[in-house]
């Protein structure tokens, strides 16, 4: 039997923000706004979300499906993944007793390449 994990976001320093069903849009735009990160995409031309905003920075999501899928969804943050984001990330990918979904593991598998 694993540790009991959590959704959140995970900073590129390692720092993780737990996240309750449903909360990472409100721990998003909290962060965000803490950091002053844009709301706006120049290069698109287009508003953001605070999501993608923290995304942008390098932070990454880590959710989990509850609906069809009982599966982690771990994805965003620029690439590479830091070490100290790598080394947070190894327990819901080597230790879980819920799998990652697809998307996550090749995210994973490319990173450790």
């Amino acid at each position: 039997m694993s540790k009991e994990l959590y959704a959140g976001w995970l900073s590129p320093t390692g720092e993780f923000l737990k996240a309750a069903l449903y909360e990472h849009i409100t721990i998003a735009r909290e962060v965000a706004e803490k950091l002053h990160l844009p709301d706006y995409d120049f290069k698109r031309e287009r508003r953001i979300s605070a999501d993608e905003a923290l995304e942008n920075a390098g932070w990454v999501y880590i959710g989990i499906g509850t609906f069809l899928d009982h599966e982690w969804r771990i994805g965003g943050g620029m690439l590479p993944w830091t070490s100290e984001q790598k080394a947070f990330l190894r327990q819901y990918f080597e230790e879980s007793d819920i799998p990652a979904n697809q998307v996550s593991r090749d995210r994973w598998e490319f990173e450790n390449e």
